[in-house]
């Protein structure tokens, strides 16, 4: 009997198996051990990047050679007055950074406090969301008020001649214009890195092919002065891009009417910008640059930078600028598409995953992942509830076995 109850012990300790972890499959990783370190390093990265800089700032054998190209603008050719060089590549770098850095800090520290705080958010991929739409929001948002504020006090604010008239003699940068048109450049190549170091997206590579595009045509834009035609253009797709963000913000904190009001103020905004004041500024561009633009005047300036070749950079500008309309064109497409599942009766939200990325976490995604994770909790309490009964049968049967080898003692005495 004593043999009995020992296989039946052994035999109930064989047959508890530990529970596969089932809830938290997820879509496969599918970056590099580098990309996947470098996005849990971002900030000390960027930390890292800063003080390297700061060093070879304050060593006075470096300071004037590299260290001070970090934080102070290069090609000043006047008091009033800059012009492009190669060395506003560091100042580019550091902004890169920058941008990095403060990104990360705000998600952080910021908007992921605000989710489980006070939106009580529980799902760990919609705070993420949040946290990138939130900063989009106010990168955009930024972004748009600084070019505005160019805008309203440029030459071509009442005048659209003026983007090109007095080209290239009256064309020159102050000191803000210079620094917005950098920042702007190093914005988009952050853009690129954040792109391939985080999680892949469902449209990664049009967003890709959007911010090689983008960063050619502010590069080019910069390098030949075209810097009105630039901020403007910027402006108006700031001003969209605001309203996306903001939808999105809107579906992560449950206001799915508010979300929809703001996807339709969106979309008008997109059709109206985009494509309509966008290809008017290309059509403006393909037919009155060559009669706007000083030829005579680059004819006795055969040395300035800007002059060279200006023909091939006219052309490279506006092929450019028919490509970024192609892909927004695609982007139109993916748009229609949400916007008739409104119509149809849907939410925004539950839709949104048409034009982003398989992870995209919407609405009733967070929903989801609460129940999920609601189900996960209740499956660790069921198992530890039969992880109690097991302890209790196990202690039972100790005292049975027990009891009954002190029975068998006293039987064999």
């Amino acid at each position: 009997m004593s043999s009995e109850i020992g296989d039946k012990q052994s035999s109930t300790t064989m047959n508890r198996t530990p529970k596969s972890n089932q809830g938290s499959s997820g879509k496969k990783d599918n970056r590099s051990k580098l990309f996947t370190l470098l996005d849990k390093l971002q900030l000390q990265v960027s930390v890292f990047v800063f003080f390297v800089a700061g060093v070879l700032y304050w060593i006075p054998s470096t300071s004037s050679s590299v260290g001070a190209k970090f934080f102070i603008l290069q090609g000043q050719n006047s008091p009033n007055t800059y012009l492009p060089t190669k060395d506003d590549g560091y100042f580019v770098f550091i902004c890169i950074f920058y941008i990095i850095f403060t990104r990360i800090f705000f998600m952080n520290h910021v908007f992921k406090p605000f989710c489980i705080h006070v939106l009580k958010m529980k799902g760990q991929g919609a705070r993420q969301r949040f946290a990138e739409q939130g900063w989009a929001l106010v990168s955009y948002g930024s972004s748009f008020l600084w070019g505005f504020k160019l805008f309203y006090h440029s030459p071509f604010f009442n005048n659209l001649d003026n983007l090109y008239a007095g080209y290239p003699e009256q064309h020159t940068m102050d000191w803000e214009w210079k620094t917005y048109y950098l920042v702007a450049l190093a914005n988009w190549t952050a853009q690129i890195f954040i792109l391939h170091v985080e999680k892949k997206r469902k449209d990664h590579y049009e967003m890709f092919a959007h911010h090689i595009i983008t960063i050619l045509l502010v590069w080019g834009s910069y390098v030949k002065t075209f810097i009105r035609i630039g901020v403007f253009i910027h402006m108006i797709m700031d001003f969209v891009d605001i309203w996306l963000s903001l939808a999105k913000v809107l579906r992560y904190c449950g206001f799915s009417n508010a979300c929809d009001f703001t996807f339709f103020i969106f979309f008008f905004s997109w059709i109206a910008l985009r494509h309509g004041l966008y290809n008017y500024l290309l059509y403006f561009t393909m037919s009155r640059i060559y009669d706007l633009i000083g030829f005579d005047a680059c004819a006795d300036r055969p040395e300035d930078p800007k002059c060279q070749n200006l023909e091939f950079s006219i052309s490279s500008l506006v092929t450019l600028l028919c490509g970024l309309q192609v892909i927004m064109m695609f982007w139109m497409f993916m748009i229609l598409k949400v916007l008739y599942k409104i119509m149809m009766g849907a939410n925004a939200e539950d839709v949104r995953s048409d034009s982003e990325d398989d992870d995209e976490v919407e609405g009733k995604q967070n929903h989801k992942e609460q129940q999920q994770e609601e189900k996960g909790n209740n499956n660790e309490k069921e198992e530890e509830k039969e992880d109690n009964e097991m302890n209790n049968t196990d202690s039972e049967i100790d005292e049975k076995s027990a009891l009954l080898k002190n029975t068998e003692n006293q039987t064999a005495h």
